[in-house]
């Protein structure tokens, strides 16, 4: 599936798709995508701390990209690992291996497992097998305002509880990642904490951007630059 998936999508913010290989795990296909050596945008940001964190957000030109394919895609699995800098400095989707369309998605029998992707930056309801939940495009929008969330902070969300079980207790009790001390500013965490809301009232990307550029046109200018980046070269 993940195969199937990625290789149809082609987006500046999405990493691309180059084949499989079976020579380096005999038995097993290995994905190919170019080398991102800058890493993920957590290493990234790690290592070059005076970059500016908002202009990161280009990602969101992927996510829309996604969501607003026919049918769209759900990504699944929404966090700063499985976001790569290319040498460009263009943020990239990548790790599509939890992805799937929302068709095939609305197909699943009660009984499909629907609860993955990684612990700190699932939707609430995933949690909840009563409820038979599946991922979607309003889980992958609470995972982006936990995204943002450890953008802007360096970790991770409920980063002050170690074991992942306890971190699931406090999501199922009603907990959400709380507004840091630093970092956000009023306007930015007014839009941020909409995605934590329940899905019903979780923003769509297409509305989140557009409150975004409100409240800070520039980001806009920066998601288009990234958009007119040269492609990478591949040797």
């Amino acid at each position: 599936q993940e195969v199937l998936i990625w290789s149809q999508l082609e987006h500046p913010n999405v990493l691309p798709f180059l084949g499989t290989n079976m020579d380096l795990f005999p038995q097993s296909y290995c994905l190919v995508s170019p080398w991102c050596s800058l890493g993920n945008v957590m290493i990234y940001l790690s290592n070059h701390p005076e970059a500016d964190k908002m202009e990161i957000l280009d990602i969101l030109k992927g996510l829309e990209y996604l969501h607003t394919r026919n049918p769209p895609v759900v990504h699944g699995d929404l966090k700063g690992g499985n976001i790569l800098m290319s040498d460009l400095g263009q943020c990239r989707l990548a790790d599509f291996g939890l992805a799937a369309m929302m068709s095939t998605l609305q197909t699943l029998s009660s009984s499909t497992d629907s609860t993955r992707g990684s612990i700190r930056w699932m939707a609430p309801e995933l949690f909840d097998y009563k409820t038979n939940s599946r991922p979607s495009t309003s889980t992958d929008m609470y995972s982006l305002g936990c995204t943002i969330f450890e953008i802007i902070t360096g970790a991770p969300p409920f980063s002050e509880v170690k074991p992942d079980i306890a971190v699931t207790v406090q999501i199922m009790s009603g907990s959400r990642p709380l507004r840091p001390a630093e970092g956000f500013s009023d306007g930015l965490w007014g839009i941020v904490r909409k995605c934590y809301a329940v899905p019903e009232y979780r923003p769509t990307i297409v509305v989140f951007m557009n409150e975004l550029i409100k409240m800070q046109p520039d980001i806009y200018n920066n998601m288009m630059a990234s958009l007119d980046c040269s492609p990478q070269v591949i040797y």
